[in-house]
């Protein structure tokens, strides 16, 4: 994988944190949030995180320098949660609310399932020379 593809792919997941962070609090009213929960914590990131681990994995010599990743991608999946609706409720209701917690395993899962993709059509298309 070129350095240049490399970096793209460590790009990725974040551009899509910062954009869901981004326009759940710039853009969003109270009446959107089934609609920003639906799309963004159901659909584009599970989706961002099995796709930047297919890629991860695509091309990897070893998957074992891999397993970092389905950590980061997790944490990156409860911190959007986190800093979005449990914050909001937060600050509204003047209380601690912890994390859902729910969404490491759940995160981590998403991952695997896009290494192990990843991996496999990686092994079944090899990179002819």
């Amino acid at each position: 994988m070129s350095p240049l593809t490399r970096k793209a792919l460590l790009l990725a997941y974040p551009v899509v944190w910062v954009f869901s962070v981004a326009s759940f609090w710039l853009f969003g009213a109270a009446s959107d949030a089934l609609g920003f929960t639906l799309i963004h914590l159901y659909f584009l990131h599970p989706v961002a995180i099995v796709a930047v681990s297919f890629a991860a994995a695509f091309r990897a010599v070893s998957l074992r320098g891999l397993l970092i990743v389905p950590v980061l991608l997790s944490v990156g999946y409860l911190l959007c949660d986190f800093l979005t609706f449990r914050l909001a409720n937060m600050i509204a209701f003047s209380h601690w609310t912890s994390p859902e917690w729910i969404m490491l395993p759940v995160g981590i899962a998403l991952s695997m399932i896009g290494l192990a993709l990843g991996g496999l059509v990686g092994r079944l298309f090899p990179k002819k020379h």
